[in-house]
């Protein structure tokens, strides 16, 4: 998630439209992109919005999963997370969770997110945006969002975070 939405911001702020893939291309090939963007709050949904368009562009994903490999190589323990990592980038992790909720509960959820963050929304606009996403993502080209089968599926629509975590511990412990 963040590589990308460093990504994105990186193409915002050059005024890179995300019809302009030879730029954006070029520009997912660089070495450093979260040090880029470093102290940034790329926790905005026009960031989240274009990096979900640019995330479907194959040779953006191979890019940075090129990226994402070497992290896990250069730190094996490390904890990451995003859409595709249990099913691409990290294909033998020794744990994988995937995380669902409802829709509309995700939304309610990035809705309060944002509004305690200060950022200005409306409901039905992060729902929106959490649909569109969620069909780019699932219907994309390049390494569709889908399930690992070996993977642990949590649904937290009706869960809070502390019952969510008592949820993976339990599942370590048993596992």
């Amino acid at each position: 998630g963040i590589v990308y939405r460093s990504l994105a911001y990186l193409c915002m702020i050059n005024n890179i439209d995300v019809t302009y893939l030879k730029k954006i291309i070029e520009l997912s090939k660089t070495d450093n992109l979260i040090e880029l963007t470093k102290g940034v709050d790329l926790n905005q949904e026009n960031i989240g919005n274009y990096t979900s368009q640019i995330s479907t562009i194959p040779e953006v994903r191979a890019s940075i999963n090129k990226y994402l490999i070497l992290m896990i190589e250069t730190y094996p323990r490390i904890l990451i997370e995003g859409r595709d990592i249990g099913t691409v980038i990290a294909k033998d992790a020794d744990l994988k969770i995937f995380i669902t909720a409802d829709v509309n509960k995700r939304a309610e959820r990035r809705y309060k997110q944002l509004h305690e963050e200060g950022k200005k929304c409306t409901l039905e606009d992060v729902l929106q945006l959490l649909r569109e996403r969620d069909l780019r993502d699932s219907t994309r080209i390049a390494d569709p969002l889908a399930i690992a089968s070996d993977a642990f599926v949590i649904d937290t629509s009706h869960m809070n975070q502390d019952q969510v975590i008592a949820n993976i511990k339990n599942y370590i412990e048993l596992s």
